[in-house]
């Protein structure tokens, strides 16, 4: 099946979190997806007909949520398969606590027989509450950007009227089917307003194009309205929970950085090491302040390795740059190995960057050294090898020539440089 470690790894964070996920195969009914609420409230046996015919309701690229009338929601959507047709439910389960309290004492007050109420009791005292479902959003539209190929591909639809799953309410102590009663307002009110979910689909969205363009204090801003949003739930946060929205965070702003044109060996190199800082966190508090640095760095490695506006032959001299510095980085190395005539290469490598592809080089190894110098206690021997410059006298001149010290003299004086004085420090 295409799409198969996607969606384990979607299914297993779901698993996590207590919500049935199914995938379905063609023209399969799915038999109680609503763990028997409808079966058991039905009056007519008509209602025993199959939950919904996925392989006729869904249209392509298209994610589909609905609320049923028994409070439950659900997403489904169709799988973009090349030969037969494979579908996604997911759920049930319910938005809130306070909302699954209020159902349930619905329940409670209507005239079915003793046995009958315990069951249906039973049955949503075991349908999972989603405290936050920008999360669970997050977690479906990272996915369906996997699967369809780009957040534009693929489109959100809230259905909370004439739902497929069948429509009820109270009515003089029992059940009616087929019409909206007197409580549809107050039933509406509990549920997501579809104006709130593409606003939602949109900040996310905008959150992903500033990362996407580097633009570190947009996609900062952005992030914090997602925190205010999740403050106005006024429900407290599992760890757990906070860490999987961690998670998806990381792999929706890899596939931002992948978008910024950046290549896969930097974001891979920055998303293991945010993988594992988010296992370690030990408090809601740390990944949250993890997931403020997760924007800063991803925005920084766009504005820092995006490869847009370069040709394909100059992208693989920079990543092969970036990727081993102590390998031969020399111009006759990059023309062997990329088999094109050296003089052009080297004219086409200043055309689009600027500098010449030797100060290139020099400059990215002085700037590894100056964050090993700041980062480790090694030699500046040893530091000299980690650059790729075996010779150390000549790796002290190349550091003087950019940073207007020794690497000895910078050490001493824990000089905080950065890129940006290090590039003025170049042009002066």
């Amino acid at each position: 099946m295409k799409y198969e470690g996607e969606i384990h790894f979607y299914r297993n964070i779901l698993k996590n979190m207590g919500i049935p996920c199914r995938l379905i195969a063609e023209n399969d009914n799915v038999p109680d997806p609503d763990m028997g609420l409808r079966r058991l409230t039905a009056q007519d046996t008509k209602q025993e007909r199959p939950y919904v015919r996925l392989d006729t309701y869904c249209e392509d690229a298209k994610i589909y949520r609905l609320t049923d009338i028994f409070g439950c929601s659900y997403l489904f959507w169709r799988m973009p398969e090349a030969r037969a047709s494979s579908f996604i439910l997911v759920g049930p389960y319910i938005l809130n606590a306070d909302a699954k309290s209020k159902w349930m004492a619905r329940f409670d007050r209507l005239a079915f027989p003793e046995n009958l109420q315990k069951s249906i009791l039973d049955i949503y005292a075991n349908i999972p509450v989603v405290q936050d479902e920008i999360f669970l959003f997050t977690l479906t539209t990272t996915l369906g950007q996997q699967i369809w190929g780009g957040m534009d591909a693929f489109s959100l639809q809230d259905i909370q009227e004439n739902m497929p799953f069948g429509w009820y309410y109270e009515k003089d102590g029992g059940l009616e089917d087929g019409h909206v009663g007197p409580d549809t307002e107050e039933r509406m009110d509990s549920y997501m307003n579809a104006k709130l979910l593409e606003e939602r689909y949109a900040r996310e969205n905008s959150l992903m194009q500033a990362i996407t363009a580097g633009q570190t204090q947009k996609a900062e801003l952005l992030l914090n309205t997602f925190r205010n949003m999740q403050l106005e739930k006024n429900a407290p946060l599992s760890l757990r929970r906070v860490k999987n929205y961690a998670i998806v965070s990381n792999t929706l702003f890899r596939k931002a950085a992948e978008a910024g044109a950046v290549h896969p060996f930097h974001i891979d190199d920055l998303s293991s090491q945010f993988a594992r800082q988010i296992e370690e966190a030990p408090s809601v508090e740390a990944v949250n302040r993890l997931l403020g640095k997760m924007v800063h760095k991803y925005c920084l490695l766009v504005k820092n390795h995006s490869m847009k506006g370069y040709s394909l032959l100059v992208s693989k001299v920079l990543t092969r740059i970036d990727s081993d510095l102590t390998a031969d980085l020399s111009l006759k190395a990059h023309a062997d190995f990329l088999e094109v005539n050296a003089s052009y290469l080297s004219a086409l490598f200043k055309k689009e960057t600027g500098t010449s592809l030797t100060e290139y080089v020099n400059r990215k190894r002085v700037e590894y050294g100056i964050f090993l110098l700041n980062s480790s206690g090694m030699q500046i021997q040893t530091i000299a090898l980690h650059c790729g410059i075996p010779d150390v006298n000549y790796f002290t001149k190349i550091f003087k020539k950019y940073v207007k010290m020794t690497p000895m003299e910078y050490r001493r004086n824990l000089f905080p440089y950065t890129m940006d004085a290090l590039q003025e420090s170049v042009n002066s």
